[in-house]
């Protein structure tokens, strides 16, 4: 089922489900039930064209990317 169809039947009070962090934190109407999950097995992928792969703009993008996410690492993972 799609997260995002899950946190509104919390928000509605239909029942309970495992969300992410991410989504589930900053929702006031909501209550966590039990501590996050340590060390969530996913990878996160950036994937290039082999083409594009050294265009500046495609770099500085990814490297943005990069950036946003280690910024936001305690809330993706639950921490705050």
């Amino acid at each position: 089922m799609n997260l995002l169809v899950q946190l509104e039947a919390c928000k509605a009070g239909m029942g309970i489900s495992i969300l992410p962090c991410f989504l589930g934190t900053g929702e006031p109407s909501l209550t966590r039930l039990s501590e996050p999950k340590p060390d969530p097995k996913f990878e996160l992928w950036l994937l290039t064209h082999k083409d594009v792969r050294t265009n500046m703009r495609i770099r500085v993008f990814s490297d943005f990317i990069i950036s946003a996410i280690k910024s936001e690492r305690s809330r993706l993972t639950g921490q705050i």
